[in-house]
């Protein structure tokens, strides 16, 4: 069985956890796997309130037994608040809007971020023996609510609840195979999927998670083999879903004509960007943020220095450049050939491409498209760890999507029609035995550490 289908996930609604507290060893090393995930500009927007006192979660109960959404096994009230008050532990996500990319998608990448580090705690929680049930609010109001109890800040939003601990000997996961659509190369062209053999893969998710790379240019053009593809769409229909929603699409790109295509847009939308003095100042605007609140250990205090250092220099050199009339021309032509050399050819030269694309569900509120966003972020970072795992090189990037020109490129190049639209998109491709191992660390990176990531008991 894939790791991606064995983590925990129980939405039965029974009483599927014992009554003991997860231990502040397994609280730390789960939740510092959420570090390790992958963000857009490295927003890192996820915070973790963990709630574990007896009398807080029985508060909780009595509290949000009115306005959970009704479960299918437990109608009333009373059934409600006698199945909340027996949960040993409760999971609070939180989402920080003031942590985001400069882009017009900066909206539904925060959400697709949840995901991707909620991806990681759920494959850690699933090695620890520990199980996660998702609670669903009916309204933002009632959300509204639970932030004024848990004096939540302004900024900070609550993404999604969970209650989870260890599993009882004699329970098992519980959860249906989630709906999702897979087409091929362009929208309502639909990927046969018929017998999957993929490799098998079943690490321990801790070591995979650490070991996760991210490519740029070290591809090779060869195709993946089938069962390394069989692979990445078994990843994909064994990922969790909230509440097994139809809301999540990929699109598997394998022309290279239309990923020529997406490439020339991605040349354009390149310059654009980096000719664009409002994009650049929003951008700078985020580093200074992130950089304020960046915690340097010594082992990574030579590379954070030297970061900075080509991060000023290139800085002030782009400023000239754009400042002084007669350099603007050189600006422009520098520009040029960047964006056609580096940022056109991290499509060009990829002999895959994966388009996350969401598809708008009629009547849903915005708690549940929102959920569906971060389903998306789930099942893309687990298409990373496979790639990690099978040794094919991996990245997502969003910068295709952060102009009004991107989104409508992309759009009508994959045929999507109004109601869709795409998230993010994923290059993968064979890592060329020349290429350098690139392993993940938090040393010298500007990552959140633990302490600022997660709240024991109070925000």
């Amino acid at each position: 069985m894939s790791i991606f289908n064995s983590a925990n996930i129980d939405q039965t609604y029974s009483a599927v956890f014992t009554d003991e507290k997860i231990s502040h060893y397994d609280l730390q090393r789960i939740l510092e796997t959420t570090a390790w995930a992958p963000s857009p500009f490295n927003t890192q927007p996820w915070e973790f309130l963990v709630i574990q006192k007896d009398d807080f979660i029985r508060k909780f109960a009595c509290a949000a037994a009115g306005w959970l959404e009704d479960f299918a096994s437990y109608p009333g009230r009373a059934q409600k608040e006698d199945f909340l008050q027996k949960l040993p532990n409760l999971l609070i996500c939180l989402r920080d809007t003031a942590r985001r990319d400069p882009g017009p998608n900066e909206y539904r990448l925060s959400l697709l971020s949840m995901g991707t580090a909620l991806a990681n705690l759920m494959l850690a929680a699933s090695a620890a023996n520990i199980a996660l049930q998702p609670l669903y609010p009916a309204s933002p109001d009632s959300l509204q609510e639970l932030k004024i109890y848990w004096h939540i800040p302004a900024q900070v939003e609550i993404a999604c609840l969970f209650g989870w601990g260890y599993v009882k000997k004699a329970a098992a996961a519980n959860r249906e195979r989630p709906n999702i659509i897979i087409h091929d190369n362009q929208y309502n062209r639909l990927y046969r999927i018929e017998k999957l053999n993929p490799h098998p893969i079943n690490p321990n998710p801790f070591n995979l998670i650490k070991s996760r790379h991210s490519y740029r240019k070290d591809f090779l053009r060869e195709d993946l083999s089938a069962p390394d593809e069989d692979l990445l769409l078994e990843t994909a229909l064994n990922s969790f879903g909230f509440q097994n929603r139809r809301g999540r699409e990929l699109i598997f790109i394998k022309d290279q004509g239309l990923i020529n295509s997406l490439g020339d847009l991605m040349t354009d939308v390149s310059y654009e960007i980096h000719m664009d003095k409002a994009y650049e100042a929003r951008m700078q605007t985020w580093l200074r943020y992130s950089f304020a609140e960046t915690t340097i250990k010594a082992d990574g205090l030579l590379l954070t220095l030297l970061n900075r250092f080509q991060g000023y220099v290139f800085k002030q050199g782009s400023i000239c450049l754009g400042k002084y009339a007669f350099l603007k021309p050189v600006k422009s032509l520098f520009m040029k050939k960047v964006s056609r050399d580096f940022f056109g050819d991290l499509l060009r030269r990829s002999p895959l491409l994966v388009a996350l694309v969401y598809k708008r569900q009629n009547g849903a509120n915005v708690l549940l498209q929102e959920l569906d966003i971060i389903s998306l972020g789930i099942l893309l970072q687990n298409l990373l760890l496979a790639a990690s795992a099978r040794n094919i090189g991996a990245q997502f990037f969003s910068i295709l999507l952060d102009t009004k020109q991107g989104i409508e490129g992309v759009n009508s190049l994959l045929k999507l029609p109004g109601e869709t639209e795409v998230i993010n998109l994923l290059r993968l491709g064979y890592k060329n035995p020349r290429a350098p191992e690139k392993i993940l660390s938090l040393s010298g990176t500007v990552r959140r550490p633990f302490e600022k990531i997660v709240h024991l008991e109070a925000f």
